[in-house]
């Protein structure tokens, strides 16, 4: 099983630094264009994919909502009260 390209294979053989794969990866304008097409079709022939969850601890910006359900206290067989599994639909954007 072939090991996933990260940011560093990309700068090593675009032969920059990995905060430049980064922000041409991102599209920052710090990073002039074609430095920044070179880095991309770098990545795209790698396969490289962007590690959204090592992303989001960076940014510190995860987008996800947590949900805390209480127990119903009815005598009833249902746990959680309907109007908590309700809210739990998934919905798409």
């Amino acid at each position: 099983m072939a090991l996933k390209a990260t940011s560093i294979d990309i700068a090593y053989r675009a032969g920059v630094s990995q905060s430049t794969v980064s922000r041409a990866l991102r599209n920052s304008p710090l990073v002039n264009l074609e430095t920044r097409e070179r880095i991309q079709a770098i990545a795209k022939e790698l396969n490289y994919k962007v590690d959204k969850n090592a992303s989001n601890l960076r940014t510190q910006n995860c987008k996800t909502i947590a949900l805390l359900l209480c127990e119903d206290p009815t005598n009833d067989d249902s746990l959680i009260n309907p109007f908590f599994l309700s809210m739990l639909r998934q919905t798409k954007h």
